[in-house]
């Protein structure tokens, strides 16, 4: 189910501001993939940009960075990412930056469950290195 407290896309992107660390992903097929330490993304809601490092299907990180959005749609209660990247790079070779959007299926303050695409079965969990729980939110871990 998808569970994200905020109500508009401007709440959103200031929840994902900040450093997030890759902990896992989970295939379609139910398979589980432990990220490497150094697969990570930071938002910055005020410039609505970001950084990402995440494994990719050839040995070593996918690198990105450039812009990003968030959209909801109330009455669905669903919230999409739009990621459009300035530059892409697999160790020093430069990729084409290709835009993509995710589907984010859960987010708090300590973790953030998103999906490639809009029909992909995959999910990717990213969790806050801090992972401490903010006084500012309720006994489930969202903001009032």
């Amino acid at each position: 189910p998808t569970r994200v407290p905020h109500a508009d896309a401007a709440a959103v992107a200031a929840a994902l501001e900040g450093e997030w660390l890759l902990g896992f992903t989970v295939s379609a097929r139910g398979a589980i993939a432990i990220a490497p330490t150094e697969a990570q993304q930071i938002f910055s809601a005020a410039e609505h940009s970001f950084e990402r490092a995440m494994p990719a299907a050839l040995p070593g990180l996918l690198r990105s960075g450039g812009t990003f959005s968030a959209k909801v749609d109330a009455a669905t209660s669903t919230a999409t990412l739009s990621l459009s990247p300035h530059r892409t790079s697999l160790g020093p070779l430069p990729l084409p930056a290709t835009p993509y959007t995710e589907r984010l299926l859960y987010l708090d303050s300590l973790m953030c469950i998103t999906q490639p695409g809009t029909d992909s079965a995959d999910a990717t969990i990213w969790v806050r290195p801090t992972m401490k729980i903010s006084n500012e939110l309720d006994e489930d871990g969202f903001e009032p």
